[in-house]
């Protein structure tokens, strides 16, 4: 869930491109969309993840608002993700903060996997507790798409070194040359593919060896 065009690509780019590399559907759900420029720019930096947008077109950047429409229209396109990412609740900006109410209404009776990304508004309540490692080319791939949105050409946290720096820190953090920070709001933990050991296969301990001259 992107809030304005760029949002994704900022918090979560990396980790887009990697899923969809990895064969999953990635779906960018715009809420502030109605600008026929950004709309374009949104969907040329999709394509370079492998991803695509749909937006809302009805959303008015700056002045987004929390209503039963906005929730229904995410609760269509998410009824079957597999995990939601969206900006964390603690944010600066007013329609990031309205986005992630709508998305966290939108999945509450959903069992999808909910993530929060970090934006450049996050506030002092973003705790990764989650990372992404960022491969050169996810990185390049990220670079490209964000390079779309011409017309935020002027944001400095869209620049490459900023980029290179938030990734250089978090890998830092999560011990990756560069990575992606997420909270993990909720995660859906599944069964493992193969199934596990036999519980006395896993009691089992192999005999010692009788001591000679015994037996």
């Amino acid at each position: 869930m992107s809030p304005h065009a760029d949002d994704a690509e900022y918090g979560a780019g990396g980790q887009l491109a990697a899923y969809a590399d990895a064969g999953y559907d990635v779906l960018v759900a715009l809420m502030t969309g109605a600008h026929p420029n950004r709309l374009r720019e949104a969907e040329a930096a999709a394509r370079v993840l492998g991803a695509r947008v749909v937006a809302d077109g009805s959303g008015c950047d700056g002045a987004l608002e929390v209503t039963s429409a906005r929730v229904r229209w995410l609760e269509r396109l998410t009824a079957d993700a597999q995990v939601v990412l969206a900006p964390h609740p603690d944010d600066t900006h007013q329609d990031h903060r309205a986005a992630t109410a709508i998305t966290r209404s939108s999945v509450r009776r959903s069992s999808v996997s909910l993530i929060w990304y970090r934006t450049p508004s996050s506030g002092p309540g973003f705790t990764p507790t989650a990372f992404h490692p960022v491969s050169p080319a996810h990185a390049h791939a990220r670079a490209t798409a964000i390079a779309m949105h011409r017309s935020q050409s002027h944001c400095a946290y869209l620049s490459s070194h900023h980029l290179a720096v938030k990734d250089a820190w978090h890998g830092w953090l999560s011990g990756h040359a560069a990575a992606e920070p997420f909270e993990v709001a909720r995660y859906q933990l599944t069964l493992p593919t193969a199934p596990p050991p036999r519980h006395e296969e896993v009691l089992r301990v192999p005999a010692a060896p009788m001591p000679s001259g015994q037996g």
